[in-house]
């Protein structure tokens, strides 16, 4: 228990000290490489979000996967999933899969979690992505774009997200 605590608020700090980095696109922007964090407690459907971002246009490139499971089994192999044991003490990764997350360089972040989650919260702050998005109930200062739907109504989210996509795109 006194892990947990210490580790989380070393996340917090981390998070807290963070300033938002926002990178320009010189050329216009594309979404070509997309990662996706997912609360893989609350939400686990990763065909329907890969078939949502196919249907919107989105990712036509790449999608990369990262989903949280508090108890994440280590019989998987799958390399797409994390969990509180990926971050020490200090709140550092020390998982190379997920720095390897962090550190890609994605044309697009989706955040797709409503509920705070600290360990998410991290990897929205230390990734290098250009541009981010997520919900509106997690009010992250990490985000450039902010939907507010429901987690569950995940038509209505990329509807949105594609239009808003568009909108900047064409800027």
């Amino acid at each position: 228990m006194l892990k947990h605590l210490v580790k989380t608020f070393n996340i917090k700090k981390i998070i807290k000290v963070s300033k938002p980095c926002f990178m320009a696109s010189k050329t216009g922007y594309s979404f070509e490489r997309v990662g996706v964090l997912v609360d893989g407690n609350r939400f686990d459907n990763k065909t329907l979000i890969i078939d949502k971002l196919r249907e919107h246009q989105i990712g036509n490139v790449e999608i990369m996967f990262l989903i949280f499971k508090t108890n994440k089994n280590k019989d998987t192999g799958q390399v797409e999933y994390f969990s509180s044991s990926d971050v020490n003490l200090k709140g550092e990764i020390i998982n190379p899969d997920v720095k390897y997350f962090c550190d890609y360089d994605f044309d697009l972040l989706i955040n797709y979690y409503d509920k705070k989650v600290v360990y998410l919260s991290l990897l929205n702050c230390l990734s290098k992505a250009r541009f981010k998005v997520g919900f509106s109930a997690i009010k992250s200062r990490f985000n450039q774009l902010e939907i507010d739907v429901e987690l569950d109504d995940c038509e209505t989210f990329f509807y949105e997200l594609e239009k808003y996509l568009t909108i900047i795109k064409n800027k």
